[in-house]
């Protein structure tokens, strides 16, 4: 009985100094809160009330869930991680990959990891991750199995590029690695361009800017920018991207605690803007900054979001301590878009909603060399840049809606403003 009062207590300490966090004004909820907590602990201890040993724990996290739904209860440990992910760092052995024939292949070693260290090389193919075959394992399943905790090792049954090779055991320490911004940056047919956005970490907002000013100068015919799975917390990078395609000096987003009071407001830095056609892919991962950024452009011109709805959690989170030594990330601020988009709990609706069973995957035909058989027409240029780009997009909905409207508007000579 005492360990669950003494949780019961710990929590009203705890909810006494969060609460001058994000609701310092909200004295009739906070008191509502409180009553109803020390309530629940005079019954328990005057009706000698029968329960879990571990009940505390439990009713800490259900009381924080029922404030926050995003919050979470965490170890001390687990809230550095945390932290770290926010900020784009984690433990790992330094390997893109991708999959082939149903198994994780490596497309790319970073320089300097553990796995250029331990001789693997693209196009090895991953066949057991600590004794556990990976064959027909979703690729983000993959990756969450190759990461862990610092200098944790990791064992790999690697096998090169031929299935008939033999395959080697190698053992491999994890090792920070900075996720990049930016995955991938690509020219396309038809003078478009992409660029798929791992998270807005910090200072993201002026290589992304910077990318994206480039490529309008060179006349190209519009912008693909892929936040699916994106998140990062760096609210001013969000503002800096989102303002190339919004009026000047509008405050984009703004910050607000509990009892609505404006904390600060986030103006674009940039200080240019973009005429060109801008597609945005989004999903229900698109979460944090990122989200923020979609919901900012979701009313910018030549703008167009494309994917499903995101998660709509427009709350920023803080860690805050617990007297047991536990961390509460718990949601302290609201973000609000400037222009009035709200998306909290609903997400952003994409302008243009695409899942797989409404847009059918084009499958894309291979075909041999010219010069290997000379009975094959001929392909014209303008053939050879649609199978460029079918192979590109192929088994991805989403990106073939963005490049089918990025070629309609093309063809109506439609730019972005």
């Amino acid at each position: 009985m005492n360990k669950l009062l003494s949780a019961l207590f710990g929590f009203s300490i705890f909810f006494l100094t969060a609460t001058t966090l994000f609701a310092a004004s909200q004295p009739s909820a906070v008191a509502g809160i409180m009553r109803d907590v020390t309530e629940l602990g005079d019954i328990l201890q005057k009706k000698h009330a029968v329960f879990d040993p571990n009940a505390g724990t439990n009713i800490m996290v259900a009381i924080i869930k029922a404030i926050d739904p995003y919050a979470e209860v965490m170890t001390k440990e687990q809230a550095e991680r945390r932290a770290e992910e926010l900020r784009g760092v984690f433990y790992s052995i330094g390997l893109s990959l991708t999959i082939k024939n149903k198994l994780p292949t490596v497309s790319k070693v970073l320089k300097g990891s553990p796995a250029e260290t331990a001789g693997l090389k693209a196009g090895n193919i991953i066949e057991k991750i600590d004794d556990q075959k990976t064959e027909g394992l979703p690729l983000k399943t993959v990756v969450a199995k190759l990461r862990g905790a610092k200098d944790e090792t990791v064992r790999l049954t690697i096998r090169s590029g031929n299935k008939k090779s033999e395959t080697n055991e190698c053992a491999l320490k994890r090792a920070m690695v900075q996720m990049p911004i930016t995955g991938v940056t690509e020219d396309w047919p038809y003078k478009m361009r992409f660029m798929k956005v791992n998270g807005l970490y910090e200072n993201s907002g002026a290589q992304i800017v910077s990318q994206l000013v480039a490529w309008a100068e060179t006349n190209c015919s519009g912008i693909i920018v892929d936040l699916r799975n994106s998140d990062g917390e760096d609210l001013q990078a969000a503002t800096d991207i989102a303002s190339l395609f919004l009026p000047d000096n509008t405050p984009v987003i703004n910050l607000r605690d509990g009892s609505g009071s404006l904390v600060s407001s986030c103006t674009g830095k940039a200080g240019k803007s973009i005429e060109v056609p801008l597609m945005v892919l989004i999903n229900r991962n698109t979460s944090n900054a990122a989200e923020a950024l979609a919901a900012a452009l979701s009313t910018g011109k030549g703008v167009l979001l494309i994917g499903a709805p995101t998660r709509g959690d427009d709350c920023q989170r803080e860690f805050v301590p617990l007297a047991d030594g536990r961390i509460v990330y718990l949601a302290t601020h609201r973000i609000e878009i400037n222009h009035g988009t709200s998306y909290h709990g609903t997400g952003i609706t994409p302008h243009v909603i695409v899942t797989q069973a409404n847009n059918p995957v084009v499958k894309v035909e291979e075909t041999a060399d010219e010069n290997e058989n000379s009975l094959f027409i001929k392909l014209s240029e303008e053939e050879k840049l649609n199978q460029a780009l079918l192979r590109r997009t192929k088994d991805d909905a989403v990106l073939q809606r963005a490049t089918d409207i990025l070629l309609g508007l093309k063809a109506l000579n439609i730019k972005g403003r």
